[in-house]
């Protein structure tokens, strides 16, 4: 990943811009800004009787959340949006099925932000941009 300036940082969620600005947290070589579209899964959380429209809000990272994940060190991954190509992988990451669980599938495109995928596990770090409109590519499975 070839990053010119910090003019780039702009373009991503208030947390995130401030720790990359800060140097707490930088993108890895293999981050990739422009790709092709290709389909993922996340895993959203529901309660009973609540509404399955896809908000916006479902794409945040645990920064965002201002959640620390278990077992995992603060670095670039937590202020991704957590996603797998493979739906089983998903299922199994999360312990499917749970009831409050739901499971969203849709496209990752370059113009909503960076990715890294772990071609091992399937799984992919999504550093979303500000006011992208993401849920409107993605469908309750």
């Amino acid at each position: 990943m070839n990053i010119p300036n910090n003019t780039y940082y702009l373009r991503f969620p208030s947390v995130l811009r401030k720790a990359l600005q800060n140097g707490e947290v930088a993108f890895d070589s293999d981050v990739e800004i422009e790709y092709m579209p290709f389909t993922v899964f996340r895993g959203i959380t529901r309660e009973k009787g609540e509404s399955l429209e896809i908000r916006r809000s479902d794409f945040l990272s645990y920064a965002e959340l201002n959640k620390k994940p278990r077992g995992m060190e603060c670095n670039i991954g937590w202020y991704s949006c957590s996603c797998f190509k493979d739906s089983k992988e998903l299922e199994a990451a999360l312990k499917l099925p749970r009831y409050n669980k739901k499971i969203i599938s849709g496209f990752i495109k370059s113009e909503y932000g960076p990715q890294k995928t772990n071609n091992d596990t399937g799984h992919v770090d999504w550093w979303l941009y500000e006011n992208t409109e993401v849920e409107k590519d993605f469908k309750v499975m």
